[in-house]
């Protein structure tokens, strides 16, 4: 029996359902309360009205690090967020921005509509480059650390021995430890969660909210180009399918965000590339291989070797 949206949620939350419903309503003065089709782990979220989204949480929201983002991304990426009643439960607000692309599903959603995204994103990519920091919210040892123990990865291990080959430390710098191949970047406020989830269109494909910030870091342009790769291809049984449209895409997105990128970048455009490459890498195992490492990954999320294999 398939549950109803925000069941496992709801089902230690202080509040019932109907509870929130109830808060929804007095705060958009509408009967028409509907929960969303698909729900964050960590909160129960409806639409109140025509207008108004309404989260409940357990735990607070770091509007700080949201309140940052949106300083450097502005309201078309960035959804304003305001606390309606906080403890025992938090309850948040904010203007209803259409439907996210899992809400969509990728496949369903016109080419040309994804071209929109995939510029709209690009540009988002580069806006971070106006806003950087000399460091790094992760050291780099601690990620030299953690590719080793990467290594132990049946299958891609050569691809993760080739991201250690170009993390040579060094310091190139009197206030910040860098990294060989990454310190051709800037350290950029990344997403920790990037990704159809988290990404709001219209019916255009034009973006219009880039949700959940928490946990976000300063760290290398690129690390969270995983999110972007959603929209060359697919995960199935038998491992990850390109789309026919991949080179098409992907060659859109890289000229929009050559095009908005700084020119300090754009004069050391091959050095950067490369370097993105090596961020990529490295921010997609510390996305999937996660913070329990190797051995809870292959046991807990199997099928996500096959995505490593195809994305490394």
């Amino acid at each position: 029996m398939q549950s109803s949206p925000g069941e496992h949620f709801l089902s230690n939350f202080p509040w019932s359902r109907e509870e929130c419903h109830s808060v929804a309503k007095s705060l958009s003065c509408s009967d028409n309360i509907t929960p969303l089709a698909v729900q964050g782990a960590n909160s129960y979220s409806v639409r109140a009205g025509e207008g108004l989204v309404v989260q409940f949480r357990s735990k607070p929201v770091d509007l700080a690090v949201h309140d940052r983002a949106l300083t450097i991304h502005g309201s078309k990426y960035i959804v304003p967020i305001e606390l309606r009643r906080e403890q025992p439960v938090y309850v948040y607000s904010s203007p209803y921005r259409g439907k996210t692309y899992c809400e969509q599903g990728i496949l369903s959603v016109s080419i040309d509509a994804q071209k929109n995204t995939v510029t709209d994103l690009a540009v988002f990519f580069a806006q971070s480059c106006n806003h950087t920091r000399n460091v790094m919210e992760i050291p780099p040892t601690t990620i030299q650390s953690y590719l080793k123990e990467c290594l132990t990865l049946p299958e891609v291990s050569r691809k993760v021995q080739f991201l250690l080959d170009n993390l040579g430390m060094e310091i190139y710098s009197s206030y910040t430890d860098s990294v060989d191949k990454l310190s051709d970047l800037p350290c950029v406020l990344v997403h920790d969660d990037l990704g159809s989830l988290n990404i709001l269109t219209d019916n255009n494909g034009n973006v219009t909210g880039i949700l959940d910030w928490s946990g976000s870091q300063y760290l290398p342009l690129g690390w969270n180009l995983y999110g972007v790769e959603e929209f060359w291809g697919y995960m199935r049984k038998d491992g990850w399918v390109n789309r026919k449209e991949k080179e098409e895409l992907e060659k859109g997105f890289w000229n929009a965000f050559w095009e908005k990128a700084p020119f300090s970048l754009c004069e050391r455009r091959e050095s950067v590339e490369f370097a993105i490459t090596i961020a990529k890498g490295i921010g997609l195992l510390w996305r999937n291989v996660g913070r329990d490492g190797v051995d809870s990954m292959l046991k807990e999320y199997p099928e996500g070797l096959m995505y490593l294999k195809a994305l490394l």
